[in-house]
Order: C-alpha cells, then sequence, then structure tokens
C-alpha cells in the first residue's frame, strides 16, 4: 500500500499541482472521502456540507477542489475549515473543468472508500454509514446506491422529483 502511494504522489507530482505537496501523504486514513469540486458554487456550498456533517458516520475526510472561482466559494469553505478539520482545500491554478478537479480531488483522498458529490447535492442522513457498512460487509471495491433526484422549494424543504422551475 505505502508503494502505491509513493507511485500516486509521484504521478501527482509531475500531472497535478497541489498547494503543498508534503501533505499528499498524510498518517490517519478516514473511512470515507468526500470529493466535492466547486466553481462558482456559493449558493450551494454550506447546503452540501451542512448535509455531510449530519451523517452519523463521523470518520470522514471533505475534499473540496475550487476550479479557479471567482465568487465567495474559497471564503465560504475557509469559513467552515475554522471549525471542521476534516475539511481540506484544494485550489486549481485556472479553470480546468470537473474531470481534472475530481481527478485532483480523488488522488489526494486519504478514504479506504471515496464518495464524489456535487456541490448542489445533498446526502441524506446515515447514508454514508449504510453505504460504508453495506460495502465492508459484502467486501466490495466499489459501491454504487440509488440517487433520488430532488430540489428545495422556497422553504428549503426538500422535494421528491424535478423542480417545476
Amino acid at each position: 500500500q505505502v508503494k502505491i502511494r509513493e507511485e500516486i504522489k509521484i504521478f501527482a507530482e509531475t500531472h497535478i499541482s497541489f498547494d503543498n505537496q508534503s501533505d499528499f501523504i498524510r498518517r490517519e486514513n478516514p473511512l470515507v472521502t468526500l470529493v466535492i469540486t466547486i466553481y462558482n458554487q456559493q449558493d450551494y456550498i454550506k447546503r452540501v456540507y451542512y448535509s455531510i456533517q449530519r451523517q452519523n458516520l463521523k470518520d470522514i475526510e471533505i475534499i473540496f477542489v475550487d476550479d479557479a472561482s471567482t465568487d465567495n466559494s474559497i471564503k465560504i469553505v475557509k469559513e467552515l475549515m475554522e471549525n471542521d478539520k476534516r475539511i481540506v482545500l484544494l485550489k486549481n491554478d485556472r479553470n480546468r473543468r470537473a474531470f481534472y478537479s475530481r481527478n485532483k480531488g480523488i488522488l489526494y483522498a486519504r478514504g479506504e472508500y471515496i464518495l464524489v458529490i456535487d456541490p448542489d447535492d445533498i446526502i441524506l442522513n446515515n447514508i454514508l454509514y449504510k453505504a460504508y457498512t453495506t460495502a465492508k460487509d459484502y467486501n466490495l471495491d466499489i459501491c454504487q446506491f440509488y440517487i433520488m433526484m430532488g430540489y428545495f422549494d422556497k422553504s428549503n424543504a426538500i422535494v421528491k422529483g424535478k423542480s417545476d422551475e
């Protein structure tokens, strides 16, 4: 496992720029890493974060990858980082799009499992625990689970289905 991590680090150093490459390999390994790419998503960051914070599985890492946002996205993530040491912020030097940003987050991830979500997603309560325990119980490398489409109404309540707006 250490050899594989070293090979990934060498690849990352030549293909992806990190703010602090010495942090690439860290000692503690959370159960799940969530990778969230953001580009001008200031209106969604807190909502996705609070849905993650409500999870009963707490041994997680939350990686936000900023794709050169021009709004307050970075400021919001930094505010969240002040109270939650599980958050990591990676920044692209220029807009590189979702594929590059997701891969950057995945390469940096320390979790036993990785979940990639979008900033306008929310995670229903306990889904991380359910997905993790299912993957462990069945010795799965990959776990795919049902995603419910929905939206927030004007009172911020979750409504199943697609928005009429």
